[in-house]
């Protein structure tokens, strides 16, 4: 991996699983990395202790993705605190372990909320705040493969 030192990344559901791993590869490739979560946060204090052990820095982000209103209140804290966000991992999801005709109208509810509504507010709000930014150098693979998308900095740039 990039070394990616100066960069944010957030990753949500990333105190556990493919998460955790995903945090614990941008934390060792130098970026500070926000660890979101809704539960288990014994998980999240020991991966924040873990990195912690390596320099790494890192904090916990909790939020339910699948409520507006706490992913705004979390993005608008990292905000605070590192200044923005470069890198944005939406691993967060659910799966309900039962036979889909056994599903509730709830559980529909909740899936729909964390796989699907989260990653929408979640993502759009931070297009959202990189597109008001200085637009940041496109690689020339980003620029083959998706020519309309641009890159644009999500943080401002250090003097």
């Amino acid at each position: 991996m990039a070394r990616l030192d100066g960069k944010v990344a957030l990753v949500t559901g990333g105190n556990s699983g493919i998460g955790a791993a995903i945090v614990r590869e941008l934390a060792a490739a130098g970026a500070r990395v926000a660890v979101n979560y809704v539960v288990h946060p014994e998980l999240t204090t020991a991966l924040l202790t873990e990195l912690g052990a390596t320099g790494a820095t890192a904090l916990a982000a909790p939020a339910d993705i699948g409520d507006a209103t706490q992913v705004d209140a979390m993005y608008a804290e990292l905000d605070r605190q590192w200044g923005g966000l470069d890198i944005l991992v939406n691993n967060a999801g659910i799966f309900i372990t039962k036979p889909f005709t056994e599903y509730t109208a709830e559980d529909f509810r909740a899936l729909v909320a964390t796989n699907l509504e989260g990653f929408f507010h979640l993502t759009q709000l931070v297009i959202k705040r990189c597109w008001l930014r200085k637009p940041a150098e496109a690689s020339s693979r980003s620029r083959r493969r998706w020519p309309r998308i641009q890159s644009r900095e999500c943080r401002p740039r250090s003097p």
